[in-house]
């Protein structure tokens, strides 16, 4: 459960905010801390020290078995995009 190197973290980040479009829902933090993004879904600031990686990572894989209603999309992710997906979230926390 190594975090993601520098390179991977901006890269997910992408993936996060721009191909899947969690920044739509969910409040995270940009580069320099200022909270952004949407308010429907639950905030994923500070996450880490609130979840597991494993939950998180289950989550991601099969939200539908957690949330019987809401908007949650159901991505079908790969491994690897889950896991990385898993560390960024973990990640993001006011006072990394």
């Amino acid at each position: 459960k190594e975090p993601l190197s520098k390179g991977e973290r901006a890269q997910t980040k992408m993936l996060f905010e721009r191909r899947f479009g969690c920044i739509s829902c969910h409040r995270t933090l940009n580069l320099v801390g200022k909270v952004r993004g949407g308010i429907s879904g639950p905030s994923l600031i500070n996450s880490g020290l609130r979840l597991k990686q494993d939950w998180i990572f289950h989550w991601l894989k099969t939200p539908q078995k957690f949330m019987y209603e809401g908007r949650m999309p159901l991505f079908n992710l790969d491994e690897e995009t889950t896991i990385r997906l898993t560390k960024y979230i973990f990640g993001i926390r006011t006072n990394p």
